[in-house]
């Protein structure tokens, strides 16, 4: 199979999961379909020296947590489908500085832990722990007697994931 034709279906069978993470960490469709199309074309570029799928994908997925993370601006509004308790979750994480929201989506969303995260980032993995704590603080006063910001997180990424 040709790097081209290896590419292509890469990219029909993973695009949907890239568009998603970046909706995840950005919050705003626009912006995360801008942000999973460059991942793409940058994959693309180095797909013959990546090796392979699940490298291209981690690549891919680097490129979009790190342009959230350090080029972010403030998240958009929250997704559609959120509701009731996840609507109050995306408004929070809206409120917060983007290394702190993808620290805690990273974690929440796809269970990285710390270090795994700050591969992906490009951070140590004290700075992602130590912005993951800081979110959740600020998210337990967002969220006072809704829940606490662990239990509520997941579910409000889940039902973004599920529209």
């Amino acid at each position: 199979m040709r790097d081209d034709e290896g590419f292509a279906d890469f990219a029909a069978r993973r695009g949907g999961a890239l568009r998603r993470q970046a909706l995840l960490l950005v919050g705003d469709p626009d912006r995360a379909a801008a942000l999973s199309r460059q991942a793409l074309a940058d994959t693309r570029r180095r797909w013959g020296r990546l090796g392979g799928a699940a490298a291209a994908e981690e690549h891919a997925r680097a490129l979009i947590a790190r342009a959230a993370a350090h080029r972010g601006r403030a998240a958009g509004p929250a997704p559609a489908a959120a509701a009731g308790d996840a609507e109050v979750v995306w408004r929070g994480l809206a409120s917060l500085p983007p290394r702190r929201r993808v620290a805690l989506v990273l974690h929440a969303d796809e269970g990285l832990d710390d270090t795994a995260a700050g591969a992906r980032l490009g951070l140590p993995a004290a700075t992602v722990r130590a912005e993951r704590d800081a979110g959740l603080v600020a998210l337990r006063g967002i969220l006072l007697r809704r829940g606490r910001p662990e239990d509520l997180l997941p579910a409000a990424l889940a039902a973004v994931a599920e529209s």
